[in-house]
């Protein structure tokens, strides 16, 4: 994004911080993307393999898991940046 030259934001936290002056953000968020966050967390919770192994795997499911995570790593350094006083 353009207010993002440096890409010191992941693209969902521009989201985050633009979505509200254009649109409502519940419009982006549906049953299939709350089952895909909740299937992540027991994912990492109860530490379950995805599938038994990485040829088995869904592709679609692993580039979910990976953005979700990606967001996540990002959301919880941008919380530990805040919380120093950085920004």
């Amino acid at each position: 994004m353009a207010e993002d030259e440096k890409r010191k934001f992941t693209p969902g936290q521009n989201l985050y911080y633009n979505i509200p002056h254009f649109a409502n953000p519940l419009f982006f968020k549906d049953q299939e993307v709350e089952f895909d966050i909740q299937e992540y967390a027991y994912i990492k919770k109860f530490n379950i393999p995805p599938a038994k192994c990485i040829d088995e795997a869904d592709m679609n499911r692993l580039v979910v898991y990976s953005i979700i995570d990606e967001e996540l790593t990002a959301c919880d350094k941008r919380m530990k940046e805040k919380n120093n006083g950085s920004r």
